[in-house]
């Protein structure tokens, strides 16, 4: 993960080559037409969040939707909170 505001004024050529690695699993499905949902599951052992993603068939969306509202509940994310990082402050 990048931290809070480590690209700020790195401009979009900075910003994009620092970025596109972190977003690689969106593109192919973006590229082609079909729907896909990425949902939190847990925590690894660095404290960092672990995701899975969903794609679904071309015109899935309300299918995706209604799995991911089905299993948000599961892991339990409304109850956790980020730990403040005082390195970052908030403006």
């Amino acid at each position: 993960p990048r931290p809070a505001g480590c690209l700020a004024g790195r401009g979009v050529g900075r910003t994009l080559a620092s970025m596109v690695p972190c977003a690689s699993f969106t593109g192919p499905w973006n590229a082609c037409g079909l729907p896909a949902v990425s949902l939190p599951v847990g925590m690894a052992a660095e404290r960092l969040p672990v995701g899975v993603q969903v794609v679904g068939p071309a015109g899935s969306e309300a299918m995706l939707l209604r799995l991911a509202a089905s299993l948000e509940p599961l892991a339990g994310w409304r109850d956790r909170r980020a730990e403040p990082d005082s390195s970052h402050p908030t403006p």
